[in-house]
């Protein structure tokens, strides 16, 4: 979803599509992922592709907070979408 490219702030929530707090935007990381901040502290990446949309301050996904957290199993510290 590149068309969020150059809106996102630092420090801006992350919510999966079901609600959940995934965790915080560090910063876009070129066109084609996003680096968060996971809950569990660690860097974590997703893909544009996995953007539904911005609110006020919050980023949110266009999946759910188990497919995230698979993606994020399989692969530690790689990007998911």
């Amino acid at each position: 979803m590149t068309k969020f490219i150059g809106k996102l702030e630092p420090e801006m929530d992350v919510e999966s599509s079901d609600g959940c707090h995934i965790g915080k935007v560090d910063r876009e990381d070129g066109p084609d992922r996003i680096q968060l901040q996971s809950e569990d502290g660690g860097e974590r990446f997703v893909n544009w592709d996995w953007v539904d949309h911005i609110e006020p301050g919050k980023l949110i996904l266009n999946v759910r907070r188990t497919q995230v957290a698979v993606a994020w199993r399989k692969i530690p510290g790689a990007h998911v979408g």
